[in-house]
């Protein structure tokens, strides 16, 4: 069965705490071998070592209304 995302992210960011521990120690992890270890892609570990979080978490463009959009649409409430 495949793996959920929330199990997914749970793995990156373990190996993330990990590449990050190592890195505190003054050593120099391979991401890659982390990766392997963690059944996970290279390439999400190094975005999320940059800052960029899973696309799960992100509000889609065309999605959520703003506030101003939300009052012009409600009607006023007494």
């Amino acid at each position: 069965m495949a793996d959920s995302n929330k199990d997914i992210d749970e793995r990156v960011a373990s190996a993330v705490r990990d590449i990050l521990a190592e890195r505190e120690a003054g050593e120099f992890p391979v991401i890659a071998q982390k990766a392997r270890e963690h059944r996970v892609s290279k390439y999400r570990i190094q975005r999320r070592l940059k800052g960029i979080g899973p696309r799960t978490s992100r509000i889609p463009t065309n999605y959520k209304l703003s506030e101003m959009q939300k009052e012009a649409l409600l009607p006023p409430t007494a």
